[in-house]
């Protein structure tokens, strides 16, 4: 029956999804990474005026943004000569970051050590370590990043000329990445048309990075962060504890730029 199907079936109705995009095969996995679907979210959006619109980062290796980030601040720190043969990658993460970290080194043969809070889930863990990484636990959880970013420094002076640590937080090549490409991408898919921007606050990367992008092809262009109410550190400096991995370190990252944010 499954035969006989697949003889009926027209050749216009076999496609791939992003045809256009994957129909040619890639020439390793990095030329994966990015081109990423926008999707209308038709029931978030039911009874409201304004279309919304989301980018679907999982659609990469790895399942999160950070392949775009990680890719570019390490194969730039490779061209600069800042990573050498035989040194160790080491970065701070509590989830996506350090699964990414973990994959890009690891593909370009580089060991990699992330360094997490205690308190992030198992299975992050895991798919970090089947990427090769290996991971070096601090106390805490989410929003406590900074006890990561300590260990980081006290693991690189321990052993100098031994690490190289990309520092998602303050790397520019961070914010650069989201202003090259995934700004880029956003303009093309809704032809201009974009309003207002939305994006949890991490790393400050990807709010930077695309805000500015969108600034500079629409100065009226809206952008708002997003922050768990219990460590509301933008909108009233407040630490606090929450449970949404990946946002809400915990500090006001370096890669952020508070003056281009229209609220949060």
């Amino acid at each position: 029956a499954i035969a006989a199907a697949l003889k009926e079936a027209k050749k216009e109705d076999i496609v791939a999804i992003n045809w256009d995009a994957n129909k040619n095969a890639a020439a390793n996995i990095f030329e994966t990474i990015g081109r990423t679907p926008l999707v209308r979210l038709n029931k978030v959006a039911e009874g409201l005026q304004p279309q919304i619109m989301g980018k679907i980062e999982y659609f990469t290796p790895t399942g999160s943004l950070k392949d775009r980030i990680y890719y570019r601040m390490i194969t730039e720190a490779l061209k600069r000569g800042d990573l050498k043969p035989g040194m160790t990658i080491i970065e701070s993460s509590t989830g996506n970051a350090g699964i990414a970290c973990a994959f890009v080194g690891g593909m370009l043969g580089y060991p990699v050590v992330i360094v997490m809070p205690a308190g992030m889930s198992e299975e992050r863990k895991m798919i970090m370590r089947a990427y090769g990484g290996q991971i070096i636990e601090t106390p805490g959880a989410e929003s406590d990043v900074d006890l990561c970013l300590e260990k980081v420094k006290e693991i690189k002076a321990a052993e100098p000329g031994k690490y190289w640590e990309p520092n998602q937080y303050t790397n520019l090549d961070n914010i650069a990445t989201h202003f090259t490409t995934t700004s880029p991408e956003i303009w093309e898919q809704t032809g201009g048309e974009v309003d207002i921007f939305v994006a949890t606050q991490g790393t400050g990367g990807t709010l930077t990075g695309i805000g500015r992008y969108l600034r500079k092809m629409k100065p009226e262009v809206k952008l708002f962060a997003v922050e768990p109410t219990e460590a509301p550190m933008l909108a009233r400096r407040e630490w606090g504890s929450h449970r949404i991995e990946g946002i809400g370190d915990g500090f006001v990252p370096r890669n952020l730029d508070l003056s281009i944010l229209d609220g949060i």
